[in-house]
């Protein structure tokens, strides 16, 4: 989605592209808008608190969800590197910032995920899309075969699909996806209740397989 100088202020938190598959896996802090085409921005690094949080940060992989601290590197940003705001919670000095999936956000969780996974495991990768059902991913929804980027909640003989993903498999997360819903899609064969997904937070590595295997 393209961004104006009109949509950031000071302080707000943002997912940008990073250069694997350029999925908005990075998060920045604004400072201020440098130039007409770009932003001044602070980047948040991870701040892993648990063992497996802290063997992923040091395998390189990218660290999505828990509690991310302002780094000493700043730089400008074409605008076109910004993805989407982010919602999070910070300390009262604001240096320390906690970033989870929240209810009626979508998600890309990864395919058959192992807490011991290597650099080469994640760039192989598979992806599947879910829907946040309640904060700090207590439960998630699935989505079902769509029009390319229009998803909508799994379906097993009439019944929702759904699974609860604890707190020691935060790591399957693979980045938040900017999400909504259109009015009148049902006029081309497509669900009222379908998410349209911006088409950049798809990668090219898409689990296309029912989600009913890790749930039934």
């Amino acid at each position: 989605m393209d961004q104006t100088a009109k949509n950031f202020s000071e302080d707000q938190i943002w997912a940008i592209s990073d250069g694997s598959d350029e999925m908005p896996r990075l998060y920045v802090k604004v400072n201020n808008v440098s130039v007409p085409s770009k932003v001044s921005v602070t980047y948040l690094e991870p701040h892993p608190m648990h063992h497996d949080e802290i063997q992923w940060v040091e395998e390189n992989l990218p660290l999505v969800c828990g509690i991310f601290r302002a780094s000493r590197v700043t730089v400008d940003l074409e605008m076109s590197k910004f993805s989407h705001l982010v919602k999070c919670e910070r300390n009262v000095k604001k240096s320390f910032y906690k970033i989870y999936p929240k209810e009626g956000e979508v998600w890309a969780v990864y395919h058959k995920w192992q807490k011991n996974w290597k650099l080469t495991d994640h760039k192989n990768s598979e992806i599947q899309v879910v829907e946040i059902l309640s904060d700090f991913v207590e439960e998630v929804g699935v989505r079902i075969n769509g029009c390319v980027t229009f998803f909508q909640r799994q379906l097993y003989e009439g019944f929702q699909l759904s699974r609860t993903i604890p707190r020691t498999e935060i790591l399957s997360f693979s980045h938040h996806s900017p999400a909504y819903s259109e009015t009148g899609v049902e006029a081309y064969g497509i669900p009222k209740s379908s998410w349209h997904l911006e088409a950049d937070s798809l990668p090219l590595h898409f689990y296309k397989k029912s989600f009913e295997e890790s749930v039934m």
